[in-house]
């Protein structure tokens, strides 16, 4: 156990090490590249922890800990496994809340100005998914991310928000009641600072977030420019399924959809092209009684393994390995929806959150 001058006892040194780098790319966004979190060279020199960032750091604990929370580093044994290994996972984790985080995971996501079309999809994809014992991941935003944990929720499953800001602030403030919700029964996460506020940056970084802590991203109601496209972009980049719901083309509000669609997407027509994809997952992870639910969508779990390895075996061309050599990892490109980027590149883009 490391002690901070006897005043906090630290569960492990990974847990200091992990939050005193953070505090450095908090405290010193300029010195913070990925040499500087490393102990190296920054644009300023070299970047050491002092004492203001061991304070800094102590401070972070004692605010997490408070709340009944966790600040999990990424040595840490807590830390959720599929995260871990995208490309420039969280130092440090902030979680509220109790969640499995070996359960396989699905993120939903979508526009904040989501017609009643798109929220009821999100709601009853996200409850049938909860029914089938997989965790529900989102931003806990407006629109489409909140009929998601609402859904999730209303069956009784695993929820999780990924947000743009501290785990101790509720942004929007009218989800107050769902942020309650959500840490009773599931559990809130964030990369940013406890007391950190929102801002423009952290919504875009933290949906590699969403995207890396779920098998797959299913895109519900999404316009050219919207934000979720960062989302399905971080998917493809990490290697997971995509999915898109499509909507009236008679409204621009599902055209992001329709793109992604064409570009090689997997469309969600119900609940049964999803779970067939995570097949595999829902056996390997889930008990016996959760892995097959009795006449759910009709449908047995090997039957949709069947139906899995037939589809496969078409010759189409898949929508995250088109590209194996290390240098680019993205199959989408056209209409300006996705481009070629390098995997060690931050998947971030001039897509805004709509």
């Amino acid at each position: 156990m490391l002690g901070l001058g006897g005043l906090v006892q630290w569960p492990n040194s990974a847990y200091c090490s992990a939050l005193v780098r953070l505090s450095l790319r908090w405290r010193h966004p300029l010195t913070s590249g990925p040499k500087a979190l490393a102990g190296g060279i920054g644009r300023r020199g070299i970047a050491r922890p002092g004492a203001a960032e061991y304070q800094w750091a102590q401070q972070q604990w004692w605010r997490v800990r408070a709340l009944g929370g966790n600040a999990l580093g990424l040595d840490d044994a807590d830390y959720p496994d599929t995260l871990r290994h995208i490309h420039d996972p969280p130092p440090v984790l902030f979680t509220l809340g109790q969640v499995e985080w070996r359960r396989p995971a699905i993120g939903i996501v979508g526009t904040r100005r989501a017609s009643p079309y798109g929220q009821q999809v999100a709601r009853e994809l996200a409850f049938s998914l909860s029914r089938a014992g997989v965790c529900v991941v989102s931003g806990m935003a407006l629109g489409i991310d909140a009929a998601a944990h609402a859904g999730a929720l209303a069956a009784g499953g695993d929820t999780v928000a990924v947000l743009g800001c501290g785990v101790d602030q509720i942004y929007p403030r009218s989800h107050a009641a769902l942020y309650r919700r959500i840490v009773e029964t599931g559990a809130v996460v964030s990369e940013q600072p406890m007391g950190a506020t929102p801002d423009r940056g952290s919504f875009p970084r933290r949906n590699r977030i969403i995207s890396g802590l779920s098998r797959g991203v299913i895109v519900v109601e999404a316009a050219q420019r919207s934000g979720a496209l960062i989302t399905a972009r971080c998917a493809n980049q990490q290697g997971r399924e995509v999915f898109a719901v499509p909507g009236d083309i008679s409204r621009g509000g599902s055209s992001g959809c329709h793109a992604l669609i064409k570009d090689g997407a997997k469309i969600v027509e119900n609940v049964e092209d999803i779970l067939e994809e995570l097949t595999p997952w829902l056996h390997e992870r889930l008990a016996p009684s959760a892995a097959s639910p009795s006449g759910y969508c009709g449908t047995s779990l090997p039957t949709l393994r069947a139906r899995t390895t037939a589809r496969r075996r078409v010759g189409t061309q898949q929508f995250h390995g088109s590209s194996t050599d290390a240098g680019h990892s993205f199959a989408i490109g056209a209409r300006g929806i996705s481009r070629s980027i390098p995997r060690q590149a931050f998947c971030t883009s001039s897509l805004k959150e709509v």
